[in-house]
Parts: structure tokens; C-alpha cells; sequence
């Protein structure tokens, strides 16, 4: 009989579902997500043939819960195409699936200019999966960044809804040399950059303490609309930065805005319907899990006000977090001994600790792809009984091996 934490061998070949991207031999899906509706949205970056050679297309594919593609969306189940139509433009990347309120899904990702930088795009579709022209340029938003150069920017860029009229933006900008920082950019659900965003500027610069480089790992928005900007200062420290709705920095929250910890490293922070923060990554090579107050203090209710480090192993960390409806809190993340890695899944109590009642009396499972690293990319929960994880195992050959998995919950 299966029980909690066990892969779901209903599912797809042994709860295992192995990915594709038609018409690709290079591929990595980078996000999933439940539709309103019930599908699995998932995120792609693929390299198709275009101008004579391999060029960076953004994808998005839409499966049924069984794991079949719902052939009602797109072309087959899938869609597929590029942020800027220019022959000397380096690869587009699908990074990440929103959906509004509507049913019309928001795929947010980056494309690659020529200056070496990863610039911020967005690509309105309908419920069946065909370009909404209405939005934006003909379906399609890229910000324009004139500033930024090569070689400090990196790929990450994050989004999430504001408000039902109001999309924010993450992502990092080379302002010179030994000058990087991460801006904030809003975005109406039109397609249009809010230019009265933070006092008219339009935009805002994430930083720990002024002129402190930093690299931003994500944000998150709070119930009153705040904004929370997380990541990693040049130095090592871990950092939550608080903005006001309209861009402003919230001087109110722990010190003078800016919330640090020189021994962890945050991999994912989200928001609970009580505006408390959780958050999970790595302290001292070790998995870290914590929930904080709004004002940044420790919740003395979450494992008795002190951080859960979870033994998974050597050099082990959760890289995302999700809330079930009745408060249990579920993980992913891996422990990655010299070359090997393994996937690991975890459940926990409301109150912090682990849930006895999940892999067995652990509290966690590990899961092997196969020979070589496993790592878990992101999670989705089923509130019917079932956890998704998107998975990617790096063997000997160049293209890793995707993977889609169901366990019961």
C-alpha cells in the first residue's frame, strides 16, 4: 500500500513522467505550475533551427494531471517562440508561468542582447494557447534597458502579480565595472511599464546597503501589496529588502529596510495569508527552513522561534517551498556529496517540525534519476492528494534528462 511520500506509480512509467520539447535536442523546462482549470503549465527554454542554425526560442506546454499533453492547448499541448524576431539576437528563455485572472497565462522569461545581458520579457496567451495581441507589442512586452552591459548580468529574473492591474519585475543590472545591482520594474496587465512607479522613476534599485553589489533571488508580495526583494550581497550575506506598494524602500522593516544573515543563503522565500515569511535555502551546508514575522522577527510558534536545519545529509539545501490549504509546508531541495546529487522531498508540520506521518516516519524522501546528479527544479502541490516535482538528472550526456513526478501527499 502506498503511503505519504511515496511516488505515485499511477503516474506515468513508476511516477516518472520523461520530458521532451518537440522539434528541440536542446531543452530545460524551468518552472511548473496549476492552471485555474486543473493543467500543469510548464515552462520551457528551447533551441530550435532558425536563420541556419540553432537559436534560443521560449516554450510553454500544457498537460493534463495524467501527464498527457492537453492537445486543446497550442499546437498539440505546446507553444513556442521568441521574445525579439531579429537574426542577431541571442536566445529567448521561458522562465516562468503566471495566469490571470481571466484565464489568459503570462509567460514571463528572458531573451539574451547583444550586449551580453538577460533582458526581461513578457508574452500574453489565451486559454488556448494562441498569442493575445492585444497585449503590450503584438502579444509580447521586453523591456528597455539602455544601461545595462555584460559581463556581472546574470539570467535570474523573477515576476509576480501585484494586484490584478499590476505585474512586478525582478532582475539584475550591470551599471560598470564592479557595479551590479537588481531593479524593480512594474508592468501593467496591458503591457505597458508603469512610469509613476517609485515617486515617477519608474523603476527601483534593490541593494542591501548603498553601492553594495548584490545578486536577487526572487520576490515576493506581501497581502498589503509590499514587495519583497531577496538574495545574496557580494559578501555572502543573505539579505530581505522591503519596498512600499509604489516602489519606496520601507524603512520600517528590520533595519532601515533591509533584513541580513551572513550564515544562511535564501533560495526561495513566499508570502503565507497571515503575511508571515517563509523561507527555506542553506545554512553551513546544511537545509534550512525558517518563518519570520512580518517584521522580520522569528516566529516563536515555528519550531519554537529558531531555524529548522534539516539533517538530509552532506552539502544539502531546500531550494523551494509551498503551503498546503491546512498549514502542513512542503519542500524540495537536494544533498549533493562530490560528484552526485540526490532529489529530496520533505513535509512539515505547521508548527516547524517534520511530519512523521511522510516518508515513512522521516519526515522526508530521496529520490535517484539516475546515475549521475538529481535535482529538483520546482514543485507543485494537487490539493486532491499528490505533489508534482519537475526534476532534471545530469548523466554523461550534454542534455539532461527532464523529469515530471508524482508522489502522494
Amino acid at each position: 500500500m502506498l503511503t505519504p511520500g511515496d511516488l505515485d506509480l499511477s503516474f506515468a512509467t513508476g511516477g516518472k513522467l520523461e520530458l521532451v520539447f518537440p522539434g528541440s535536442s536542446n531543452y530545460l523546462a524551468q518552472s511548473v505550475m496549476f492552471s485555474a482549470s486543473g493543467k500543469l503549465m510548464l515552462s520551457w527554454a528551447n533551441d530550435r533551427p532558425k536563420f541556419g542554425s540553432a537559436q534560443g526560442f521560449y516554450g510553454m506546454e500544457c498537460l493534463n494531471k495524467d501527464g498527457t499533453p492537453d492537445t486543446s492547448f497550442g499546437e498539440g499541448g505546446y507553444v513556442h517562440d521568441r521574445f525579439v524576431e531579429r537574426e542577431d539576437v541571442l536566445p529567448s528563455a521561458g522562465q516562468q508561468t503566471l495566469q490571470m485572472s481571466d484565464g489568459h497565462y503570462l509567460l514571463f522569461g528572458t531573451f539574451k542582447n547583444s550586449n551580453n545581458c538577460y533582458i526581461p520579457c513578457l508574452a500574453m496567451y489565451t486559454k488556448e494557447g494562441h498569442l493575445d495581441e492585444s497585449f503590450g507589442q503584438k502579444g509580447k512586452f521586453v523591456f528597455d534597458d539602455p544601461i545595462s552591459t555584460g559581463p556581472y548580468n546574470s539570467q535570474f529574473a523573477w515576476a509576480s502579480f501585484q494586484s490584478s492591474e499590476h505585474i512586478m519585475i525582478a532582475y539584475q543590472r550591470t551599471f560598470g565595472v564592479d557595479d551590479w545591482a537588481n531593479v524593480l520594474v512594474r508592468v501593467t496587465t496591458s503591457g505597458h511599464v508603469d512610469s509613476t512607479f517609485n515617486d515617477n522613476k519608474g523603476e527601483a534599485i534593490a541593494r542591501p546597503s548603498p553601492g553594495e553589489n548584490c545578486n536577487c533571488l526572487g520576490i515576493a508580495i506581501q497581502p498589503d501589496l509590499k514587495i519583497l526583494v531577496y538574495g545574496q550581497s557580494e559578501s555572502g550575506d543573505a539579505f530581505i529588502q522591503r519596498f512600499e506598494s509604489n516602489g519606496q524602500i520601507d524603512t520600517g522593516f528590520a533595519d532601515s529596510g533591509v533584513y541580513r544573515r551572513p550564515d544562511w543563503k535564501i533560495n526561495h522565500l513566499m508570502v503565507q495569508p497571515d503575511e508571515k515569511l517563509l523561507l527555506c535555502g542553506e545554512s553551513e551546508n546544511t537545509a534550512l527552513l525558517v518563518r519570520l514575522n512580518a517584521d522580520a522577527s522569528f516566529d516563536q510558534h515555528f519550531n519554537e522561534g529558531k531555524p529548522n536545519l534539516t539533517p538530509l545529509g552532506e552539502d544539502s539545501r531546500w531550494s523551494k517551498v509551498a503551503l498546503h490549504n491546512n498549514g502542513q509546508i512542503v519542500t524540495i531541495g537536494s544533498n549533493t556529496p562530490f560528484m552526485s546529487g540526490t532529489s529530496v522531498l520533505g513535509r512539515f508540520q505547521s508548527d516547524g517540525k517534520l511530519d512523521e506521518g511522510f516518508g515513512k516516519g522521516t519526515g522526508w524522501v530521496a529520490t535517484d534519476y539516475g546515475l549521475g546528479v538529481s535535482q529538483p527544479i520546482d514543485l507543485a502541490l494537487d490539493m486532491r492528494g499528490f505533489i508534482y516535482v519537475l526534476g532534471k538528472h545530469q548523466g554523461l550526456a550534454v542534455q539532461p534528462d527532464l523529469l515530471l513526478l508524482r508522489y502522494i501527499d
